[in-house]
């Protein structure tokens, strides 16, 4: 188990990831981040605030909150060493690199990046956050078929897909109290397949009915996309 286990947990560690002893403190300000082609470039003021010569190993993670899959709440994707004397600073940069920003899809069998807002901390550890910034990153366009499997967070994405398939089918009663229960449990139905909701139209429609539905609106979205 690691420190991803743990913050996904809440739970208090005694040490944390990343922690380390020194004679002299470091303060962090000024964090600023750049996308490109090549990934993110974190930069960060690191000052030593102490009365001693020191090191510091500054950890860079990475967090998104909003994502549309699984993810820890945050991961560690880069780190630099910076020496200083007492009182001296430096500004140090790294490169989050594009491809660690992704994920594994296993529908589509390839890594893909989630376009949208990423939150990178600058830290001494995994609990000592010290600068936080947020940066547009450009997703990968990459658009699956419709199947049974797809997620009804996906499906309902499609515009109109929400009052097509309710009127198809009862939808979970969870889902109608999504926002009564909380961002969590709409997150959990928005990740069920979709073939899952003919065990709650009892019958009234059939595998095949639904099929028909998905490449209906598969074809919808793709003709939307070209307009």
């Amino acid at each position: 188990m690691g420190y991803r286990w743990y913050d996904a947990r809440g739970i208090a560690v005694t040490y944390p990831f990343g922690h380390g002893l020194s004679y002299t403190t470091f303060a962090y300000s000024d964090l600023e981040l750049t996308t490109g082609t090549k990934g993110i470039t974190a930069t960060v003021t690191v000052t030593n605030t102490g009365g001693r010569a020191g090191r510091e190993v500054v950890q860079f993670y990475v967090a998104k909150p909003d994502s549309s899959v699984a993810r820890p709440p945050q991961e560690l994707k880069a780190h630099t060493v910076v020496a200083l004397a007492p009182g001296a600073r430096d500004r140090v940069s790294v490169l989050i690199e594009r491809q660690d920003l992704a994920y594994w899809d296993i529908r589509g069998d390839r890594w893909i990046v989630e376009g949208g807002g990423y939150e990178v901390r600058a830290a001494a550890s995994s609990r000592d956050i010290r600068a936080t910034a947020t940066v547009e990153v450009e997703g990968d366009v990459f658009v699956l078929p419709l199947t049974l499997d797809s997620t009804l967070g996906e499906v309902m994405a499609v515009p109109g897909a929400a009052g097509i398939l309710g009127s198809l089918m009862p939808m979970p009663q969870a889902a109608a109290e999504s926002d009564a229960l909380g961002v969590d449990m709409a997150r959990m139905m928005a990740s069920v397949p979709v073939g899952r909701l003919l065990g709650f139209a009892a019958g009234a429609v059939t595998r095949e009915d639904l099929e028909k539905l998905l490449v209906q609106l598969d074809a919808a979205r793709t003709a939307a996309a070209r307009t």
